[in-house]
């Protein structure tokens, strides 16, 4: 691509996505920027890969609820502490990361202290486990804690709230059926 032709393609991304809602971005339509870009034709990949793009970002969606919690470990007390935690949950590409060994693997994962590769959490814990719905639609769910949570209860909790999750996705698909 020319350096006219990326000029030209960011000026009409600009134009079609900016201010939108991370979810409206998969209404453009790569046919609609090409049409406008008729001056400057990109390849229709390329502008079909950014649709992609956008698409795959927005099924890998991140639900963080509970941290709260955390407040109640004596661990977590001071700001010190509490701030690379709340911060962690606060981006969806890190919880993204922090996630995806037990969405990969298809199973549950504990990864205590530095074996996350995660200098912020490198005193907490990490307990999650992969779901599947119908479709073949997946996800992960997990428990972030100090490294000195009950284990045993954790995994538990995270084994039984993945099971029924994927119990309430099958049933939902169902009654769609």
């Amino acid at each position: 691509m020319t350096a006219e032709q990326v000029a030209a393609l960011g000026k009409a991304l600009a134009r079609h996505c900016v201010g939108r809602a991370t979810g409206a971005l998969t209404l453009c339509q790569p046919e609609a920027i090409e049409d406008e870009m008729a001056p400057h034709p990109v390849p229709v990949a390329l502008l079909n890969e950014l649709k992609l793009a956008v698409e795959q970002d927005r099924a890998e969606r991140v639900y963080v609820d509970g941290a709260a919690y955390a407040l109640g470990y004596p661990e977590f007390q001071s700001m010190e502490r509490l701030r690379p935690v709340m911060e962690a949950l606060d981006e969806d590409r890190t919880v993204r990361r922090l996630l995806r060994p037990a969405a990969r693997g298809g199973r549950l994962t504990v990864t205590i202290g530095r074996e996350q590769h995660f200098e912020p959490l490198n005193r907490s814990s990490i307990v999650a486990r992969h779901y599947q719905g119908p479709g073949g639609d997946t996800g992960a769910l997990g428990i972030i804690g100090p490294t000195r949570i009950d284990y045993q209860a954790v995994i538990a909790i995270v084994d039984c709230v993945a099971e029924h999750v994927a119990q309430a996705f099958q049933r939902l698909a169902d009654k769609d059926e």
